[in-house]
């Protein structure tokens, strides 16, 4: 199981991995079967944030295309 948040505004969503608890190992396939919206969470895309070691951290960005 998946944990994640979708947060939306101004007409996308987006949904919100935690890299560093999920792990970095997204696919492009992955990420189709997330965003699609008849038999996924639906969004335009994914947003992994990742932990950095000289900062906060780092967010990857995937569209729902992959």
């Amino acid at each position: 199981m998946l944990e994640f948040h979708k947060y939306q505004g101004l007409g996308n969503d987006f949904v919100i991995i935690d890299g560093a608890r999920e792990g970095s190992g997204m696919s492009a396939a992955r990420v189709k079967e997330i965003c699609d919206r008849n038999r996924g969470v639906g969004a335009d895309g994914v947003l992994i944030w990742l932990p950095e070691e000289n900062a906060d951290g780092r967010m990857v960005v995937w569209n729902a295309d992959g």
